[in-house]
């Protein structure tokens, strides 16, 4: 498997439109077809302190959303789903034999893709079908999968803060609930960081062997 990373101008998505407006970042983790044309998607938004409300107002009112679900702010972060009435690019990509990792948006009004190729899959042609609709794609790198077996910055940090303070010591000296109040976020949001880091970490250590 290949992981390209690529960035797409010209996109008319809410994300785009939303990250611009408030010079937020954001992040989709997830996102998948739903219906005949549209899409269902997860993502997070750094950068949204004391704007919580609005962020979350323009989303909604957005005339790509048909739904949405937030999860309770966490410090300057907002996580949530989506219903999307078009998912067009979501489409190409599983029709390109791409999937999608991750797409973000940092409000420069371009969006940063990272999709898994398989040996069935074909990154030429997906950048063709972008291109006919009119964007604009940028090639940013091309590895192989094992080399993107990483840890994220969050991920880093989750696991750090409990190794640190004792959360993999025999016995326990801290629970997870209490790591995530140290962080900031939701016990399930630093379960679900420590969990993929702690994935991360592994497959990258048995993958050396």
């Amino acid at each position: 498997m290949t992981v390209a990373e690529f960035a797409v101008s010209g996109m008319n998505a809410w994300l785009n439109d939303i990250a611009q407006k408030y010079l937020a970042t954001i992040r989709i983790t997830d996102c998948i077809p739903w219906g005949s044309q549209g899409g269902q998607a997860i993502f997070e938004i750094e950068g949204s302190r004391g704007r919580a409300s609005y962020i979350v107002r323009d989303i909604k009112e957005h005339p790509d959303i048909t739904s949405l679900d937030m999860s309770p702010p966490e410090g300057g972060r907002l996580r949530g789903m989506v219903g999307m009435s078009n998912c067009a690019l979501i489409r190409m990509m599983l029709s390109a034999g791409c999937f999608l990792e991750q797409a973000v948006a940092h409000g420069d009004g371009r969006v940063r893709f990272r999709v898994v190729v398989g040996t069935e899959g074909n990154i030429s042609a997906l950048f063709r079908m972008f291109e006919e609709n009119g964007l604009a794609v940028e090639l940013l790198s091309l590895s192989p999968a094992e080399d993107h077996d990483s840890l994220t910055e969050r991920q880093e940090e989750a696991v750090r803060l409990a190794l640190q303070k004792g959360y993999f010591d025999i016995p326990r000296r801290i629970s997870a609930n209490e790591l995530a109040k140290l962080s900031g976020v939701s016990a399930a949001t630093f379960g679900d960081l420590l969990k993929r880091g702690e994935r991360n970490l592994l497959r990258s250590y048995f993958r050396k062997k």
